[in-house]
């Protein structure tokens, strides 16, 4: 019978059906639930991993939705038959806390889920629901973003649970006026002071000890204190197990952290695989296992976590499970539960699907069963005979069977790294396809779409095609879904937020790589001289989605990539990208320039950028001048980098920050007079053009080099006025970078007409 017959649409395993034909597994569902329930819990971290399309996400929502209860008659329960325990288990458990996060779930809003601060964030929200605390991690969230100069009273709301958002905005208040860039005795005498009052008038007791509190206060926000939320979190989980005797955690999606290409010795994100998770392996290494808390991942391969360099979790630690195929026994009752009754067809189906015997493919059959019911009386069981390439007949079967309308719908979802109803109606209108709710829903009803956690700002309602469908579809039909591209790429790129603008990238480089590219460049270059380190890791896990077609922008990416570990620290890491690029390409040659530099061997620095220059071609001279120049700057060769930056403008589209840099090589070579009028250039050249349109990190830099300028000349008000307009432009955007150099421009001037009075 058709797929979508009138009245409610036919679902194989769509979001709500989906545990309804969950039939096998047995094996595995067994283990956690005695997980759950026996005692002592065991101190292992329960690895699930198995090839892409074998039901690894299906399995843990069906562990999240039906297995995470916890009962006091185990021992008259855990004999049941497979077909009976959770039956059983239901009728006399009781739920346990549990949170899921999916990781490869595209980023939205506030739901990030690859990163530490969001990915935290994440699981806090679903804990809460059960009362699960985490003092350390909130007052350590709030100081975090405190610390950055971010707008806390705007990102509370959207970081905490509804039921926390006014306490959290109390901490706020009482740490909002310190001097946070200080610690000391009578420092910490007014925070507890302040948190005191706090927890007293809410009449809460008070979780987090001064011990604790001095500690986060002594640390800088990047990275030490990032690095330390996942710690602090699992500290705070460790204490509610006191009132929890289960607390269960779902990771799912893991191979998300390095990319589809996992395994690739050429894909950009191999060099640093094993710094991907770090935030991740540093929350389960600290996790009290055996207190109570079941931490349970799912990926395609073994996960590398012996040999990385930071938070090693050896392998007695992990409990590695492999997620095999369906036998040929759970193939037929899925196929029988999912309305295909005649019998040569299911068989026909199941040989299909299988990859050796009794050994059958769970997308594949899943696939199957969508394009059978598809058919209708039109299938012919002896039409599947077993091609070469699955993956492609499959797709071509699927469309050849579905109707045009909803044919259209499927092409365009995917195009799309993840979907909600929004998107597939403004796809629908943009492309002229049906894209109301019941089309919503019949498409979401298809064995191919999965529900995820995260994707949207509020992290429910997204969806996403599996990523095997969406190759095949790419390899079918590639001109419908390159519209699609063209679609998404304008419908993102008109939106003024930061997830939008990732997604804008990624539907560009699927349009013409060098575009993708050079937005993700653009992307990249704002992040880092804003200090948005968080977002320069959410830039560099892109990297694996992205069409990347040439070496030139390879190391492009790259490169940047190894400044933002620098940026934090993290010299090894920036390092172990240069084994990304031939070993004399231009970017290679820069990047240990970078690290030279960090490393106060400034000499060598200015030797590599200037050998990084010369294997440049012209083409590609622009970005080498600058960090040449800039050098040459900081090392007092005024002349040279006078004469780097002279070049650089002459052939570059925007001469403003050509005409900064060469305003503070003068301003700094005594000049003030040309680094004034130079300065002035720039900023009327900024000025000018339309808000939405203007470099808000280069617009606040050159007010604060006016002021500087002002400064030298004895023009304090001036160089009052250019400092406050520079640190409300920061503030605006959530510079960290800048707001410090705002606030020390200030407290400068301040100091320094001070003593001009005296």
């Amino acid at each position: 019978m058709p797929i979508f017959p009138n009245g409610a649409a036919r679902s194989i395993v769509a979001h709500d059906r989906s545990l309804e034909l969950f039939a096998n597994r047995f094996e595995l569902t067994r283990h956690v639930v005695t997980l759950i329930n026996d005692d002592p819990p065991p101190e292992r971290i329960l690895y699930l991993h198995g090839l892409g399309g074998n039901g690894k996400s299906l399995l843990l929502r069906h562990l999240e939705k039906r297995s995470c209860l916890r009962t006091d008659r185990w021992e008259d329960i855990r004999g049941a038959d497979d077909t009976e325990l959770l039956d059983r288990l239901a009728e006399h458990g009781r739920p346990v806390p549990v949170a899921r996060i999916d990781f490869g779930a595209r980023p939205a809003g506030e739901n990030r889920p690859q990163e530490a601060f969001s990915g935290l964030f994440m699981l806090k929200r679903q804990l809460a629901q059960h009362r699960i605390a985490t003092p350390r991690f909130d007052f350590a969230a709030i100081t975090y973003l405190h610390k950055l100069g971010f707008d806390i009273a705007h990102r509370i709301p959207e970081l905490f649970p509804r039921s926390e958002v006014d306490i959290a905005l109390d901490i706020a208040d009482a740490i909002l006026t310190l001097p946070i860039l200080r610690v000391g005795h009578h420092l910490l005498q007014l925070l507890n002071s302040r948190m005191d009052e706090t927890f007293t008038r809410r009449r809460m007791r008070r979780r987090l000890s001064h011990e604790d509190a001095d500690h986060i206060l002594s640390l800088v926000p990047e990275p030490d204190l990032l690095h330390e939320l996942p710690r602090f979190f699992a500290q705070d989980l460790n204490e509610a197990t006191a009132d929890h005797a289960r607390i269960v955690l779902l990771f799912d999606t893991h191979e998300a952290f390095y990319g589809e290409a996992i395994g690739d010795a050429d894909s950009l994100i191999h060099a640093d695989k094993l710094m991907r998770d770090e935030w991740l392996r540093c929350l389960l290494g600290h996790l009290d296992l055996g207190a109570g808390i079941i931490a349970i991942v799912a990926g395609r391969t073994r996960p590398p976590w012996p040999n990385a360099p930071v938070y090693p979790i050896p392998d007695q630690y992990i409990d590695h499970r492999l997620v095999g195929h369906l036998t040929t026994a759970d193939a037929t009752q899925y196929l029988t539960l999912a309305g295909i009754t005649d019998p040569s067809t299911r068989t026909a189906l199941i040989d299909y699907a299988s990859t050796a015997p009794n050994e059958v493919h769970p997308y594949f059959l899943g696939l199957c069963a969508d394009v059978a019911l598809a058919a209708g009386p039109r299938l012919d069981p002896g039409d599947f005979a077993t091609p070469l390439d699955k993956e492609r007949d499959l797709a071509s079967r699927l469309l050849q069977y579905t109707p045009a309308e909803a044919e259209y719908g499927i092409l365009a979802v995917s195009a799309c790294r993840a979907f909600t109803a929004e998107t597939f109606h403004h796809l629908g209108q943009a492309l002229d396809f049906p894209c109301d709710r019941s089309a919503f829903a019949k498409l979401t009803a298809y064995s191919f779409i999965s529900p995820i956690r995260g994707g949207t700002a509020s992290g429910t309602g997204a969806y996403t095609m599996h990523s095997i469908l969406r190759r095949s579809l790419q390899r079918v039909r590639p001109d419908e879904i390159r519209k699609a591209h063209e679609v998404l790429a304008r419908h993102y790129g008109e939106r003024e937020e930061f997830t939008a603008e990732l997604e804008a990238a990624y539907h560009l480089s699927h349009l013409d790589s060098s575009e993708g590219v050079a937005a993700w460049v653009a992307l990249m270059d704002r992040s880092l001289a804003t200090g948005r380190f968080d977002r320069c890791r959410a830039l560099a896990t892109l990297l694996s989605d992205l069409r990347i077609d040439s070496d030139e922008d390879k190391g492009r990416c790259l490169y940047r990539v190894a400044r933002a570990h620098l940026g934090l620290g993290n010299w090894a890491q920036a390092e172990a990208l240069i084994d990304g690029l031939p070993f004399s390409s231009a970017h290679a040659v820069l990047v240990r320039a970078e690290v030279a530099f960090c490393r106060g061997d400034f000499d060598h620095a200015e030797h590599l950028a200037q050998a990084a220059l010369a294997l440049t071609g012209d083409d590609a001279r622009e970005g080498f001048l600058f960090r040449l120049a800039e050098i040459e700057l900081y090392r007092g060769r005024f002349a040279s980098g006078r004469r780097h930056a002279t070049e650089g403008m002459n052939t570059s589209a925007d001469p403003a920050p050509w005409l900064k840099l060469l305003g503070e090589i003068e301003y700094f070579s005594g000049n003030v007079e040309r680094a004034h009028t130079l300065i002035n250039q720039a900023l009327q050249d900024v000025a000018a053009r339309p808000a939405h349109q203007r470099d808000q990190a280069l617009y606040a830099g050159l007010l604060q080099d006016a002021a500087l300028v002002a400064e030298a000349t004895g023009t304090w008000q001036t160089a009052l006025d250019s400092q406050t307009e520079a640190l409300a432009i920061r503030k605006a955007s959530e510079d960290a970078r800048g707001i410090a150099q705002s606030l020390h421009g200030l407290g400068t001037r301040a100091r320094r007409s001070t003593a001009v009075s005296d």
